[in-house]
């Protein structure tokens, strides 16, 4: 099973933006690249951690002790 430290700064970046709900157009425009690099990542940190999908990646980032930022719900 793959640990954190299999994964680049930026994969890990993208995973915690993954697992908040962000699309790819989402990650590319905060993280200042393209949509296609954003793929390509992705692409990397799926056989990193031998999953298929957003899904399998995002539970993996959480039982690994990567968490979401916290957004306040408004009243």
């Amino acid at each position: 099973m793959a640990s954190l430290d299999d994964l680049t700064r930026r994969e890990i970046e993208i995973v915690q933006r993954l697992i908040e709900g962000k699309t790819n157009r989402a990650i590319a425009t905060e993280i200042y690249i393209s949509e296609k690099t954003v793929e390509f990542h992705l692409d990397h940190i799926y056989a990193k951690l031998g999953v298929h999908t957003r899904l399998m990646a995002g539970v993996w980032a959480i039982q690994q002790g990567i968490l979401a930022k916290t957004r306040e719900i408004p009243s």
